[in-house]
């Protein structure tokens, strides 16, 4: 426990001197520096007795030495009894009591350092408050240049004990601290310039500087009449500030998003020429092979489209739109009753005459044959399949020999049948089917019935398909591991001849181009395979060549058959008719009856196109799409920061221009012991902290000028 000293040496020790006398009320002593600048004063002018004398050894130690030590020269600051001296009457008696009032002249230290003059500058100006206010700003401004350079990027790969959330919330918690320091600082100030110019409540001391001090104090004044004050927009901030480390924390958020990455191995194939070898094959049967393989695929086949061939590591791809040849088909069913049919089965004798005089002559067999033509508007050549007249039975010569007997005439006419009509292998033509001019293959599919006078056939149904090359603009994409995509409107364009690919390539060389478009073959003779020559413009996807395109008899080979009935008339025995109706051998008609001839050739078609658009020398590289953890920024979570910065600005910028006549104090608490109440008390002073609370209460003060020191007081 602190040892009292004596009320005789105020200069003892650093302990708190507090002596208790319900006569004597409690006074702040100031600090007092040894320093020649400050001097000493008592109200009659005259040194005590106390301070005259000189200090004795046993006054030397060990006190006097320790607070040498401690004080560095100052003597320090204790809280004491103001002591008051009763002056005797003539009488004898004790009169009124006075007291001894120590004041402080302060004089500028003279030649201060640069450090005390860098020093007198801060205390006394707004630097450090714009500077905090400044930094805090800058914090603010990093972590948006943070955000944005990580925003939308896969999650840094940063120590272990640092994340991108840690240097966001360093920065938050930096700027927020620098903020408030500044903030503390103007509500101090503003506290002055609140008893600036009129009386106040002494209460309202106490409440701006609690508001000063932190989130409480702010709430406090805000529910008090200082709220008038300007002060109350820094306790507004002050109480704002307690949301911003919340806020900051949802600014960051992670989250799997796709990443695109444009890769070679990403691909898919194009055609820009349809060239016959495939596949580095150099043998003549390789082309053949392959779109017979295809062919028979597709008929086959329970898949009804071939989707293109495309390399998708990652089940989830996308490629730049692009141009390429291709394959394409159009069909139609006609409108039987727009049609003319030239089908005519009944007997006649003529049809027969030719083959009877052969056999009659030299007992041979022979056939005539008829066409049976379907003619429609849309197509410039009719389909058609043959009637055939033969004879069957009978014995010949019958002019030599007298044991001759007449055969059956036989009529075998085709129920349902499928034919080409118009086949392109390389000799342009006016030949338009399906309003495309010169197709690479039209095919037509017929079924009849037979008419009730058994001589005539009626058409059932008439269906067309065209197949020829065409130029499509694609735009594909894989999803989840499945393909799909768009494919622009075809342009079929056209097959002609061109007399400078004749001169490089023979006589036998055949064009095609795109409509609407000029081919211009600036590019050397290519060759393919030793003897396939061709001339090509990648810009129109224009070509010629010399080689033979045998798809269209490919495909119609392989389609092209009927079902076919027969009826006999034997005018020896009876006048009676006999028919019979057989299926032919082509199993395919029955595949293109049970799936339309619509559904095959587009499987047909999809399935060339997997081919020749097979070969990687004309691949499309595209991009994958892979999912990784990426930072989302969530920028209106960075609202509050950011409005508590410019409010901050505003604050400070409103403090110090408001200023005007107020010396800067700001929060420093000797401003109070120095320029506090001026005589406010008397005798009677409040002791404890309600009972000054309650005064202070109703206590009206302002910042005025002493008429004592002449110096800016609390004054009633």
């Amino acid at each position: 426990m602190p040892t009292p000293q004596s009320p005789g040496n105020p200069t003892g020790g650093h302990e708190m001197d507090f002596i208790p006398s319900p006569l004597t009320p409690t006074a702040i002593s100031l600090p007092v520096p040894d320093d020649p600048s400050i001097t000493t004063h008592s109200q009659d002018r005259a040194e005590s007795p106390s301070r005259s004398a000189k200090p004795t050894a046993h006054n030397e130690e060990p006190n006097a030495t320790k607070v040498h030590t401690w004080s560095h020269n100052v003597r320090p600051l204790r809280l004491s009894r103001t002591h008051h001296h009763s002056k005797p009457n003539s009488d004898g008696s004790l009169g009124s009591r006075s007291t001894d009032h120590k004041t402080f002249a302060y004089e500028p230290v003279p030649n201060p350092t640069r450090y005390q003059k860098l020093e007198r500058h801060l205390e006394d100006g707004w630097t450090t408050e714009i500077a905090a206010v400044c930094l805090s700003v800058a914090c603010i401004v990093a972590i948006a240049i943070v955000l944005r350079e990580f925003d939308g990027q896969p999650v840094p790969q940063l120590p272990e004990v640092v994340s991108l959330n840690t240097i966001i919330s360093v920065l938050s918690t930096v700027s927020k601290s620098l903020l408030m320091y500044a903030i503390s600082a103007c509500i101090g100030q503003a506290k002055w310039s609140w008893f600036s110019g009129q009386n106040r409540q002494l209460r309202d001391l106490e409440l701006l500087d609690e508001a000063s001090r932190g989130p409480l104090g702010s709430l406090q004044m805000l529910f008090a009449r200082t709220v008038s004050s300007v002060a109350s927009l820094g306790a507004v901030i002050t109480l704002l500030s307690l949301a911003t480390d919340p806020f900051v924390q949802q600014v960051v958020q992670h989250s799997s998003q796709p990443v695109t990455t444009e890769s070679d191995i990403v691909s898919t194939g194009k055609m820009s020429f349809p060239a016959p070898f495939l596949h580095g094959d150099n043998n003549a049967t390789a082309p053949i092979t392959d779109n017979i393989e295809a062919i028979n695929s597709a008929i086959w086949s329970r898949q009804a489209v071939y989707d293109p061939k495309a390399s998708c590591p990652t089940g989830n791809c996308s490629w730049p739109a692009f141009e390429s040849l291709d394959w394409c088909m159009e069909t139609t069913i006609t409108d039987v009753n727009q049609v003319r049919v030239n089908c005519d089965i009944a007997f006649k004798r003529d049809n027969f005459r030719s083959i009877f005089q052969q056999f009659s002559s030299f007992g041979t067999y022979t056939t005539n044959t008829v066409p049976c033509e379907i003619y429609s508007a849309d197509s410039a050549t009719p389909l058609s399949y043959p009637i055939t007249f033969s004879l069957e039975g009978g014995r010949g010569p019958l002019v030599s020999n007298p044991a001759g007997r007449e055969p059956t005439f036989v009529t075998t006419f085709s129920t349902e049948f499928m034919a080409p009509m118009s086949i392109f292998n390389g000799t342009t033509s006016n030949v338009s089917h399906l309003d495309i001019p010169n197709p690479v293959l039209a095919l037509g599919y017929a079924s009849f019935d037979l008419g009730p006078a058994n001589d005539t056939v009626t058409l059932k149904k008439l269906e067309q398909a065209v197949v020829s090359l065409c130029k499509t603009r694609f735009d594909l994409k894989v999803e989840q591991g499945i393909i799909s995509g768009s494919a622009s409107t075809p342009n079929y364009g056209n097959f002609y001849s061109d007399a400078r690919a004749r001169q490089s390539l023979g006589q036998s060389a055949w064009c095609w181009a795109p409509d609407g478009e000029s081919a211009t073959f600036n590019d050397p003779v290519q060759t393919l395979d030793g003897n396939i020559h061709y001339l090509l413009d990648k810009s129109t996807l224009s070509f010629c060549t010399n080689a033979s395109l045998s798809l269209g008899n490919d495909i119609a080979n392989r389609l092209s058959g009927a079902y076919t009935g027969s009826r006999a008339n034997d005018e020896v025995r009876s006048s009676n008719y006999t028919t019979a109706q057989w299926k032919s051998n082509e199993d395919v008609m029955e595949r293109v009856r049970d799936h339309s001839l619509s559904i095959i050739m587009g499987s047909i078609v999809s399935s060339l196109n997997r081919l020749y658009k097979s070969k990687p020398t004309e691949a499309v590289t595209g991009s994958f799409t892979s999912y990784q953890t990426v930072v989302e920024v969530r920028w209106e979570w960075l609202a509050l920061p950011v409005a508590i910065e410019i409010m901050g600005l505003v604050f400070l910028l409103l403090v110090v221009r408001g200023n005007s006549g107020v010396p800067v104090w700001k929060g420093s608490i000797l401003a109070a012991l120095y320029h506090g109440l001026e005589d406010a008390h008397g005798e009677g002073r409040p002791e404890t902290a309600s009972e000054m609370a309650d005064f202070a209460k109703r206590t009206s003060i302002r910042l005025t000028q002493s008429e004592r020191t002449n110096g800016l007081v609390l004054g009633l």
